[in-house]
């Protein structure tokens, strides 16, 4: 599975951070290619197609993915288009630090 992935340190920062640039992502492919209608709010546009929030809802995404769909890795795009460089290296910072931890088997 490869999914975009931004963690932030609250839900609420994560979509202040992604929000913008991903709703004009969204609007430039509808220009490209009108007949898929890509269109909607934050919600339906990034729901199950990216995994962005706080660590313990990134967490929590993953292993629905793994439960639903039996899935034992995945590929992270970090750098979301629109981003800071300096928020794309604390998300995955807080993804290395606080969502990986989750998923390693214990020593």
């Amino acid at each position: 599975m490869i999914r975009s992935v931004y963690v932030a340190e609250t839900a609420a920062r994560a979509r202040a951070d992604t929000e913008a640039a991903l709703l004009a992502q969204y609007r430039r492919y509808g220009q490209w290619r009108p007949q898929v209608g890509l269109e909607g709010t934050f919600e339906t546009l990034t729901s199950d197609r990216f995994i962005i929030g706080d660590p313990q809802q990134c967490v929590a995404q993953l292993q629905r993915y793994a439960a639903e769909l039996g899935i034992n890795y995945v590929v992270c795009r970090m750098n979301l288009a629109g981003l800071e460089h300096r928020k794309v290296l604390n998300s995955i910072r807080l993804f290395a630090g606080e969502v990986i931890p989750q998923f390693l088997p214990s020593a």
